[in-house]
């Protein structure tokens, strides 16, 4: 179980918008210096189908702490922090459609996995079998760095893709 506090936050926390089941949008924030990338991902995966922590997360219990707060969500068992505030600007925009990549990423994964191996430009689906890697676990990997670490903003374009050989 996470704790819940307001905490000074650390320099240098990098943030992600999502929308929320309940509707906010929440900008997560997370310390790349302390916690992998991929546990951030898994993080942003898990939260993404449940309310804001101002509607109760996945408790269903309300928190009573102002709109404008920044808090954090720490795990006692190893100290990993994530941290939540009401996103605002564009950042609300970008956390719906984050959101929503999210989702139907994770959807197609869940139901069908040759429609994700499909959208694998070929000569780099061609280059991933080549070189012994699962082509799904790695256009995975780059679509979820793209859309949660890198904001929705591609990595590698997919003209450069079609040119490995």
């Amino acid at each position: 179980m996470a704790h819940l506090g307001m905490t000074k936050i650390p320099a240098g926390i990098t943030w992600t918008p999502l929308k929320m089941t309940c509707g906010c949008v929440i900008d997560w924030g997370w310390d790349s210096n302390k916690v992998p990338p991929p546990v951030f991902i898994q993080w942003c995966i898990s939260t993404v189908g449940t309310n804001c922590p101002w509607h109760g997360g996945e408790t269903g219990q309300a928190v009573p702490r102002p709109d404008h707060e920044t808090i954090a969500l720490t795990n006692p068992a190893d100290g990993v922090s994530f941290y939540a505030r009401k996103a605002t600007g564009d950042d609300i925009a970008l956390g719906e459609r984050l959101a929503e990549e999210l989702r139907q990423l994770m959807d197609k994964v869940t139901n069908d996995k040759l429609a994700v191996i499909k959208e694998i430009p070929l000569k780099y689906r061609k280059w991933l079998y080549a070189n012994g890697y699962d082509p799904l676990e790695a256009w995975l990997d780059q679509r979820l760095t793209d859309i949660v670490l890198n904001r929705g903003v591609g990595s590698v374009p997919p003209e450069i893709l079609e040119m490995m050989d």
